[in-house]
């Protein structure tokens, strides 16, 4: 079993800001919440999530979907 890095909320919103933009760069106009604790964990790393905060194109919010799931695996929110 791997150990996943924690993050304060700050820092892991910026690692996700940065692979975000990376895979949207055609995109200046999404944006999401900063990553807050969930309360029902369907999985073990489903222990954070973040929202988009306007309505984005389909493309956009698949790209935050992978770019979510591949940082639970890689880290955890820390208390």
């Amino acid at each position: 079993m791997s150990t996943r890095t924690q993050l304060t909320a700050s820092d892991l919103y910026v690692v996700l800001e940065k692979a975000f933009r990376k895979r949207a760069r055609d995109c200046s106009g999404c944006t999401f919440t900063i990553p807050y604790a969930q309360s029902i964990q369907r999985k073990p790393d489903d222990d954070w999530m973040v929202l988009l905060t306007q309505n984005c194109s389909p493309r956009c919010r698949g790209i935050l979907e992978e770019v979510v799931t591949r940082a639970r695996r890689e880290y955890e929110l820390a208390p």
